[in-house]
């Protein structure tokens, strides 16, 4: 297809909008930019048929912009706490409650369950699964988004994730390549730099990779914003890493699909590389498509001076024209297998059925024991502290564990703010990150010196067990999920069993 420089530089990035109507701005800049891909946020589409509506309109303005070629348009759906709808859509457990599981074939129906719903609502590719290792539990950029700690336990799963996206026809993106479990830094905010060598990770970070790339279960691929001065020398993270771009995932792993940069405004290139300089290298080194997306408003300007200075830089010979036409030659061949209207509506209530599944499953005994909740039970949380961008004050996800529980039990629910509690005979607690200083086992040893009861339900990582109250039961569902709440509260209950296994290494 004979594409201008306009148009090929248009088919490299993933834009992001500022709300989530095509305002006159909006098309103006889809238009002279001839932007060719979306990605969204939760700003950008909430539920079901606001996202379907919004991205039949931008097939349309799109293939209109650039020369009839449909868009791939994008969205962060890992389940748990990286989730950017906030109804409809089922709101699965984190991958981690998959890695509890460990069973591959129920996996594969997550995937194409999430699949489902994401082409019908007009996506075609899905940024993820997560397959970094958690080798280091310090970690606070991965967490439960990955299934565990074992590279085997996350080959086998991510493989069988991957599969049930696409199969759905919806593109799996697997990520972080080469991988980024074993650092306590976050590229959101810093340059992380990992320190060990090929043979470390040929032994674990690369073993997820090999394994999707084997059966070709995903076409896509998404780098990290990390050094690696064992595999690249010169001072630049993977994303801009031609050794490990084109020598190691390209020429020595084979990898045929198309690779996707991790966001590129993230502070580990803005403040030590600018973006724009970012998106040239990274197109250099072997990324064939840029993700621009910020999920907030006030990146617009900056989206437009990266395009900008990308199509300057091919046209002064900073950017390799052969590196761009390779590039959308790429993309342009995945999106004639994937790049197609949406058809029929996907099955919410097997779904959620699912859903309640594979909650139930997940469910992960901390401590032996057993007693089950009893008599007056008081539900409490610390206050939420940290919020997803993009959510409304509606959205469910902001919902407090005490609330969410409380409504479950129909039981009393409190914040730990430092008021006094009600009167309770059992305290549930529920907890993200159990801290020896933390509001929640202060309210646990209180309860037990004054001879009554108190449970936790840990709702990410299963840290801590060694500080918890002796005689306190314990359940980890690895999500905030009220699916997982549910869960928990059943096994707690002494309605169901915990059938989960810990997939990560513990503090």
């Amino acid at each position: 297809m004979n594409l201008s420089l306009r148009e090929k530089i248009g088919q490299l990035v993933l834009y992001s909008m500022e709300g989530n109507i095509l305002d006159q701005p909006t098309l103006e800049t889809l238009a002279k930019y001839k932007i060719g891909n979306i990605i969204h946020f939760g700003n950008n589409v909430t539920g079901f048929d606001d996202a379907q509506t919004l991205n039949a309109q931008l097939r349309s303005v799109i293939a209109d912009n650039c020369s009839g070629i449909q868009p791939l348009i994008s969205v962060d759906h890992e389940g748990g706490r990286v989730m950017r709808f906030s109804r409809d859509f089922t709101w699965f457990p984190a991958q981690m409650a998959l890695g509890a599981i460990d069973d591959p074939a129920l996996t594969h129906s997550v995937g194409r369950a999430m699949g489902a719903e994401l082409r019908a609502a007009g996506f075609n590719l899905s940024l993820g699964p997560v397959v970094d290792v958690l080798v280091n539990p310090k970690n606070p950029a991965v967490g439960t988004r990955t299934f565990g700690s074992s590279a085997q336990l996350v080959a086998r799963h991510g493989a069988a994730l991957a599969q049930g996206l696409q199969e759905s026809g919806v593109i799996a993106c697997v990520k972080h390549f080469p991988g980024c479990g074993d650092t306590d830094e976050d590229s959101h905010y810093v340059l992380p730099c990992v320190e060990f060598g090929r043979e470390r990770f040929d032994a674990i970070e690369l073993v997820p990779y090999r394994e999707v790339f084997a059966g070709r279960y995903a076409d896509a691929l998404m780098t990290t914003h990390i050094l690696f001065p064992e595999l690249e020398k010169e001072p630049v993270p993977a994303t801009m890493s031609p050794a490990i771009l084109t020598g190691i995932l390209r020429g020595e792993l084979g990898f045929e699909g198309i690779v996707i940069s991790d966001g590129i405004h993230m502070k580990a290139i803005a403040d030590h590389y600018s973006v724009e300089h970012g998106c040239i290298a990274a197109i250099n080194a072997g990324v064939d498509l840029i993700c621009l997306g910020s999920g907030g408003a006030g990146y617009q300007e900056s989206q437009k001076s990266c395009l900008e200075a990308m199509y300057q830089a091919a046209l002064s010979g900073e950017l390799s024209m052969a590196r761009v036409d390779e590039a959308v030659s790429r993309i342009l061949a995945l999106k004639a297998k994937y790049a197609k209207a949406p058809q029929g509506m996907p099955d919410f209530a097997a779904h959620a059925a699912l859903n309640r599944q594979v909650s139930l499953r997940a469910a992960t005994r901390m401590t032996q024991e057993r007693r089950p909740l009893s008599g007056r039970v008081l539900c409490v949380s610390a206050p939420v502290r940290e919020l997803a961008f993009g959510l409304t004050h509606a959205d469910p996800r902001v919902t407090p564990f005490a609330q969410t529980a409380g409504e479950a039990l129909g039981m009393p629910w409190q914040i730990l703010d430092g008021s006094p509690l009600g009167d309770y005979d059992t305290l549930l607690i529920g907890v993200q990150v159990l801290r020896e200083d933390g509001p929640e086992l202060a309210a646990a040893r209180e309860a037990i010196a004054q001879g009554k009861q108190a449970a936790f339900i840990f709702l990410g990582l299963p840290h801590g067990t060694s500080i918890l109250p002796e005689g306190c039961p314990a359940v980890c569902v690895y999500s905030r999920t009220p699916q997982c709440i549910r869960a928990a509260i059943d096994v707690l209950c002494a309605r169901e069993e915990a059938c989960g296994a810990l997939p990560v290494i513990l503090l």
